[in-house]
């Protein structure tokens, strides 16, 4: 590369040298910046000229202090007027003079002001070979991207990055309470990067970014500008119901803050707009030279800036350049650029008379820059570069050959001798002590990294907000000025002790004090539904820690679309909290380390939560716009509540090998240890849920019955076990119907089919709240009181209110329970909405009392809430979550087990060693042995899980009564089975309920009748019948020749199996077991497949068998009148009753 730049440019080299040279040295620093105000290279920039000029006195000061042994830094400039062409040009000429000559006169480059060139220069000199690697470091150059070591080799800054500055910039939103806002941006690498960080900061908060425009360089103008805030803020020609917006960030220098501030104020002026509410304004760090301007607009805008320190040594130089006669004539003879400036200021030329400013006109054309202070600790850092590799090169002093040869001194060194050091500067720089830098020392340090640290850094504000109001201490009186009223540290994160020094300002100057300042947020009465489509929900809840428990809970419903979210549920925050508070309280196990946690939504849809999982093992956290890696701190999984969602997971968990311990999957495909080798829960399985429900029915005097099932894991994985128990001896119940339920399923079907089979008054519910919750209104509005008899598994359980369902009174549920603590209690009833730890409160809120907070985005129709809003019981429209407390419980025993663990494999309990993740066995060992108790009142403490892994709990059975109030009536665990059906009759009277089959679809399909009359032993067919028997029996003969004659000719071959089983037969448990007693294939048996709707039942089918009677609907043989099948009565065409 070089060799081909040597070929193009050293011809132009010869001619034009490397820059305007402002202060002779032995060694130089070449400054790469824009010093014009635009690519016309007319017009000087003031404050770069400040800079310049601050850079050029601090080199003077240490080379008449002698800083660098015998050796005097000097300073060139090299203009690119802001662009970005320019400054590739003069790093090529650079590049070029440096493989022209053996010896190299230049040790560092500063500059340049503006990202976008900074990136250019260190893009070229980054890749160079260490002997020409030169040293960049830049004051104002604060785009985030320039962090990339990879990329920007050689490249240091002494200003804090922009992302700081957008992490400052979203936590006084956050604190002013702003939730809408338009971003206006230069198209430039400062604007597009500060724009990208910020949105990428804001994902997942309730702050919406309403349109963004991105304005190029040098191609706008005041008018522009205010069809901009036309059309972006006030919405005048905005086309949908779009509410207006009232706040404004600006990423972009004074120009374009100058042109907005002159479009608001020509808009005030305009009859037509004046009557429109003046936005509120955050502008960054790139616009804070508007102080004291535009008073009428400007007035409490917002400025974001690095630390501003005013370097009063300097400013008095600065001032006397300006003001003293013979000071200035000396930097007009050395500075041809400052002498372009004045001349343009004061409109004048020195070829006549130009006279020095007054302080006035100082204080008008020539402010304090904020830079100012950073350049001057961009040359106090080069300068120490250079000294450190100057020693070492020439012990004796001087502009050895040595420091002057690259290939004994390769430029690279210079940067080297920088990292890891710490850099006062207060005591490195000899007899230049500024007191600006003192009490406490200043100092910086650069770790591997562009990007300064201050050190100490909790002594140090990285980052500072000004507010540009009215204030005794402004310079005048009437004009406003910038007051600072907030800072920042990563340490303290954002200090809001000067809040009260905020000052707002209505339209009719009435001043506004904090916290009753403008907050840029969506009208009362209307609803914004562009930020209700963009606003992403928080789908991650982080608390950074040592370690991890990764919690799954369902926030959201499953959305419409597909990997997306619906609507919050009612019991996802209960499960999250319990989570967060099992953490809290479970904390002091591990010797003082932190334990964090990542909490997913997993919007109970399978897809969705693998999607997170495998993000979070791979890439990690995303965080304040990047991920963060922790997979080798997790110490466990806790969750979910689906079976579903608990299986999808579990397929990533174990292959992981991580445990995970779910608080309310039941599913009993969970239980395969082959499969799921790390997983366990704190319910049981739902087998014994089965056998519970099952008991109800039969302690009820029911044979028939009807199932609702979600179609879920957990719904079907139900039904199958009612299907396989409801057969056995000690049951005996035949399933005369199955309905299949999902969030999508029409509810008059559900009731329709109900009523189809109507005799089955009982009907079995294994089905999710989420199911239950979509036809439940609808079920309890169409049925009549106890038309039917539901008994529900904990699916349903008490997770539904079931006060305004008055017409399912007689309901009967079970429930697996653990009890709310007082002090799980407590922690519910202390959050607000306004709760940073959990973004979820605040819409969960307005969800359950029916109402909006401020940072809502729909303000259209619902009453605004009081602030009295809570998660309080007795208020009456909040209960907590059954589940709770098992997700509470789930994360005490992973804690207890992980901390046991660690404390055996890593010797201690405060870091996740490797060995961690080889010892699962271990773990699961140490889980299986947690004891806790089963009931508040409990003295003995039981273990939480078997040794399979599942849980030990047994089941409640509870009865709505008519207030829709459930009330305990019996049990079901390792006691035995306990439901008193007399008293359940006084909630739903026993003559309510029908167990005894009429003359129905359902009774004639589970109990078929015989086709003809009772008779003594005979039976009497049909004319027809008989004729179609004769016929059979004709070709019966006929077949049976010719199988004859076929066994003669070829022997006797008998094929495996003359009628498979047909799709759609459930084989019975009853009839596969005779016929396998009895050595019979099971496939010779081609049963008929169950009707729609109708499931045969496995005793019916059996006893069938029993009497040489196929397994149809409707048996053609007379049944024994002396047969006893409780059904059959002195009719004989009755069934059961």
């Amino acid at each position: 590369m070089l060799a081909a730049l040597f070929a193009i440019t050293s011809g132009f080299i010869r001619a034009h040298g490397l820059g305007t040279e402002l202060l002779p040295g032995d060694a130089y620093i070449e400054f790469i910046g824009s010093v014009y105000l635009d690519t016309t290279c007319r017009v000087p920039d003031v404050q770069v000229l400040q800079v310049i000029n601050a850079i050029k006195w601090t080199l003077g000061r240490l080379n008449d202090d002698n800083f660098i042994n015998g050796l005097k830094l000097g300073l060139r400039v090299n203009p690119t007027c802001q662009s970005v062409e320019r400054a590739i040009q003069a790093t090529h000429k650079l590049i070029v003079e440096m493989g022209n000559n053996d010896t190299i006169n230049v040790v560092g480059v500063i500059g340049s002001d503006f990202s976008s060139e900074s990136e250019a220069i260190s893009r070229m000199l980054s890749p160079l070979l260490d002997q020409h690697r030169l040293l960049q470091v830049s004051f104002s150059a604060t785009s985030a991207s320039l962090s990339n070591r990879d990329l920007y080799r050689n490249f240091f800054r002494t200003i804090p990055a922009d992302d700081i500055q957008v992490q400052v910039m979203h936590e006084f939103l956050m604190a002013a309470r702003w939730t809408m806002l338009t971003v206006i941006y230069i198209n430039d690498t400062y604007g597009r990067g500060g724009f990208r960080e910020l949105t990428e900061r804001l994902v997942g908060s309730d702050i919406c970014v309403v349109g963004s425009i991105a304005i190029e360089p040098e191609k706008y103008n005041v008018t522009m500008l205010e069809d901009v805030v036309k059309n972006k803020a006030y919405k005048i020609n905005e086309t949908s119901n779009e509410p207006p917006v009232s706040g404004i960030i600006v990423f972009g220098g004074y120009k374009i803050v100058e042109a907005l501030f002159l479009a608001i104020q020509n808009l005030e002026n305009d009859n037509r707009t004046a009557h429109y509410n003046r936005p509120s304004v955050i502008l960054s760090e790139a616009g804070t030279y508007f102080d004291g301007k535009f008073p009428n607009v400007s007035k409490g805008a917002f400025v974001l800036s690095p630390p501003r320190r005013i370097i009063s040594e300097f400013q008095t130089h600065w001032m006397n350049s300006l003001t003293i006669s013979q000071k200035l004539k000396a930097e007009v003879d050395a500075n041809p650029y400052f002498k372009e400036m004045f001349e343009i200021l004061m409109n004048c030329q020195f070829s006549n008379y130009c006279r020095p400013m007054t302080s006035k006109e100082l204080t008008m054309h020539a402010a304090p820059s904020v830079y100012t202070q950073y350049a001057i600790q961009s040359a106090l850092l080069t300068a120490f570069s250079v000294k450190r590799v100057h020693s070492t090169a020439c012990p004796g002093g001087g502009a050895c050959d040595v420091f002057k040869n690259a290939d004994m001194t390769k430029r690279s060194t210079f940067i080297d001798v920088i990292q890891n050091q710490n850099i006062v500067f207060d005591r490195d720089f000899g007899g230049l002590r500024l007191q600006e830098f003192q009490s406490p020392l200043l100092a910086v340090r650069f770790e591997g990294s562009s990007d300064v640290r201050f050190v100490p850094s909790n002594l140090f504000p990285e980052y500072e907000v000004y507010n540009h109001r009215l204030d005794p201490r402004c310079p005048k009186s009437d004009t406003p000025c910038l007051i600072k009223v907030a800072s920042y540290n990563k340490q303290t994160s954002l200090d809001q002790s000067l809040f009260s020094e905020i000052r707002d300002y209505e339209d009719n100057n009435s001043v506004l004090t904090w916290p009753t300042i403008r907050k840029s947020q969506c009208p009362d009465g209307y609803r914004s539904d562009s930020c209700l489509r963009q606003r992403s929900e928080t789908s991650i809840l982080y608390h950074k820690g040592d370690m991890y428990i990764v919690g799954l809970a369902p926030v959201h419903n499953t959305g419409t679309t597909p990997l997306k979210c619906g609507k919050i549920r009612q019991d996802g925050l209960d499960i999250v909290e319990a989570i967060r508070y099992g953490i809290l309280t479970g904390s002091g196990l591990f010797g003082g380390a932190k334990i964090g946690l990542i909490l997913i939504d997993d919007c109970d849809d399978p897809y969705i939560i693998q999607e997170h999982i495998l993000t979070l093992h791979r890439l990690g956290v995303y965080n304040d716009g990047k991920y963060e890696e922790i997979a080798d701190k997790i110490l466990g999984y806790v969750g979910s509540l689906s079976s579903d969602v608990s299986t999808a997971s579990a397929k990533i968990t174990s292959r992981l090998g991580l445990v995970q311990i779910s608080y309310g999957s039941t599913a009993p495909s969970l239980s395969d240890r082959d499969v799921y080798p790390y997983f366990l829960r704190v319910p049981g399985a739902d087998d014994n849920q089965a056998a519970t429900l099952l008991k109800i029915v039969k302690a009820l005097g029911g044979s028939i019955i009807q199932i609702i099932y979600g179609k879920t894991i957990y719904g079907e994985g139900g039904r199958n076990l009612i299907q396989t128990l409801a057969g056995k001896p000690e049951y005996s119940i035949c399933i005369g119907n199955e309905i299949g339920v999902s969030t999508n399923t029409h509810p008059p079907t559900i009731v329709k089919s109900l009523r189809k089979f109507k005799e089955a008054q009982i009907v079995v519910c294994f089905i999710t709240w989420l199911e239950m919750q979509h036809i439940i209104g609808y079920m309890n509005q169409e049925l009549a009181l106890n038309e039917f008899l539901f008994v529900a598994s904990e699916g349903w359980g008490l997770s539904i209110n079931m006060t305004q369902y008055r017409n399912l009174q007689g309901t009967i549920t079970v429930a697996i329970r653990l009890w709310d603590t007082d002090g799980f209690e407590s922690h519910l009833k202390a959050l607000r909405p306004e709760n940073k730890e959990n973004p979820w409160i605040r819409p969960y809120l307005e969800m359950i009392y029916n109402c909006y907070f401020e940072s809502s985005f729909d303000k259209s129709v619902k009453p605004k809430c009081n602030g009295t809003e809570n998660l309080d019981e007795a208020k009456g429209v909040y209960i907590i979550d059954s589940w709770a407390p098992f997700a509470e419980r789930a994360v005490s025993v992973l804690l207890k087990g992980a901390a046991s663990t660690l404390q055996k494999v890593c010797g201690t309990a405060q870091f996740v060693c490797p060995e961690y993740y080889n010892s699962t066995g271990m773990l699961l060992t140490e889980l299986k042995r947690q004891e806790e108790l089963m009931e508040p009142q409990d003295i003995v403490k039981r273990r939480v899980f078997d040794d399979n892994g599942d849980g030990t709990i047994g089941y409640r059975i509870y009865v709505i009564d008519s207030n829709g109030e459930a009330n305990k009536l019996g049990t079901s665990d390792s006691d035995g089975f306990q439901f008193p059906v007399q008293k359940y009759y006084t909630y739903r009277p026993m003559a309510t309920i029908t167990t005894k089959c009429t003359d129905g679809d359902v009774c004639r399909k589970c109990f078929p009748q015989p086709t003809s009359s009772p008779c003594d032993g005979k039976t009497t067919l049909p004319g027809g019948a008989v004729a179609a028997i004769v016929v059979l029996a004709v070709f019966a003969c006929v077949l049976l020749l010719v199988l004859v004659y076929i066994f003669k000719r070829n022997g006797c071959r008998l094929s495996g199996a003359f009628n498979p089983r047909s799709d759609g037969t459930y084989l019975t448990a009853i009839h596969d077991e005779k016929v396998h007693q009895q050595g019979v294939d099971e496939n010779a048996y081609a049963l008929t497949p169950r009707s729609h709707d109708t499931y045969l039942t496995p005793i019916h089918d059996g006893k069938l068998h029993q009497h040489s009677v196929e397994g149809r609907e409707t048996p053609i043989a007379c049944t024994n009148k002396n047969e006893d099948y409780d059904f059959l009565k002195d009719q004989p065409d009755a069934a059961l009753r």
